[in-house]
């Protein structure tokens, strides 16, 4: 009876603790643009290419009594294209998930006050990107004096169980407005990769 009051006061001490931490919940936007690089999977050949990446994200700090953590939601959406031979692959990937968040200032890191405002952090979570791909294009061959060809057009739609890395790096101008760079690794049936730079914003 005692070990069962002992550990119910240890567990309201916690959401106590917790609570009093997070009696200001933040939220805060962040917005980047840059690179990713995918192999996306399909009929006629995998080829690894480089997309244009856009990558909304909504944050939520001060939920837990563990300073600098953070959760995220993300949106990413990756578009990119690569011909080869006389067949064109485009694609479209959308990305939902959700990752922690941990950060620690320079300052803080460093002892130097001078870099307060240089904030690098890493995170770590789940996602599951949606590939859409579509192939256009043609083929043709030679056999003896004959000539022989024809029409491709195929599309398909896969969806991934994938592991998200990431490290970034930044620079808060202000309390509320910050710009910030990013790079993002992703672990599931192949390495993805993207480079971005953008800003954020919090509401405070």
């Amino acid at each position: 009876m005692k070990l069962l009051q002992t550990v119910a006061a240890a567990l309201a001490l916690t959401v106590c603790a917790t609570a009093t931490a997070a009696t200001k919940p933040g939220v805060y936007v962040r917005g980047s643009l840059g690179y990713s690089h995918w192999n996306v999977k399909n009929d006629v050949e995998d080829k690894d290419y480089t997309h244009f990446a856009l990558k909304p994200v909504v944050g939520f700090s001060n939920l837990t009594a563990v300073e600098g953590l953070s959760f995220e939601a993300f949106f990413d959406m990756d578009f990119g294209s690569k011909t080869f031979s006389d067949v064109t692959l485009t694609s479209k990937i959308f990305t939902p998930g959700f990752r922690a968040v941990y950060e620690k200032n320079m300052a803080e890191l460093t002892g130097n006050r001078a870099l307060k405002q240089l904030v690098p952090y890493v995170g770590a979570g789940l996602c599951f990107p949606i590939v859409v791909w579509d192939i256009d294009g043609s083929w043709s061959y030679w056999t003896g004096s004959e000539h022989i060809s024809g029409k491709i057009s195929e599309s398909d739609r896969d969806i991934y169980f994938v592991l998200d890395t990431l490290g970034g790096w930044r620079y808060d101008f202000s309390k509320d407005f910050a710009a910030t760079a990013e790079l993002g690794i992703r672990f599931g049936t192949d390495i993805s990769w993207s480079l971005t730079a953008g800003a954020l914003y919090r509401f405070n």
